[in-house]
């Protein structure tokens, strides 16, 4: 009882805390649809995602304290085009997704967005934080209520 009364407590404050402060994602848009184009994206992303993988602390700070590497990524896997690209690192806006039967709601999310070329291609996005891929892996979700009810039952004992 003591714990339902501890957990009605803190629920609405868990509720109304903002979710997408607690993300990073990384999103690439390739330039079009056409197999050049969208096999360039999934290289840019295997690189990065490798990169990334082996940096064992805080991922986020690793991608702002080296962006000219990032950059050297990007150009090298588009150097055999024409393309342009930016890179958008802080808050970028994404839209709904849909994945697996998840929605990933719509907003502004600290992200590092890659957009190649005229960036009218499928894109290829995933949450970094909080270490959600590893090794190039696929998106995993987490229960943002499972995880902060977990710290409050751990807080109790």
């Amino acid at each position: 009882m003591k714990y339902m009364f501890i957990l009605l407590l803190f629920l609405p404050i868990m509720l109304m805390s903002n979710v997408k402060e607690e993300e990073f994602r990384l999103r690439i848009i390739a330039n079009s649809d056409s197999v050049l184009d969208q096999s360039i994206k999934t290289s840019l992303k295997k690189e990065l995602l490798e990169v990334l993988s082996n940096v064992e602390d805080n991922k986020i700070e690793y991608i702002n304290n080296n962006s000219q590497l990032i950059e050297n990524i990007v150009k090298s896997n588009i150097k055999d085009t024409d393309y342009e690209f930016t890179i958008a690192y802080g808050i970028n806006h994404f839209p709904t997704k849909s994945i697996n039967g998840n929605v990933m709601p719509s907003g502004d999310y600290n992200s590092l967005v890659i957009t190649l070329g005229e960036g009218y291609g499928e894109n290829y996005w995933c949450i970094l934080y909080p270490d959600s891929v590893t090794n190039g892996g696929n998106v995993v979700y987490k229960s943002y209520l499972y995880e902060k009810f977990k710290d409050i039952f751990l807080w109790l004992h």
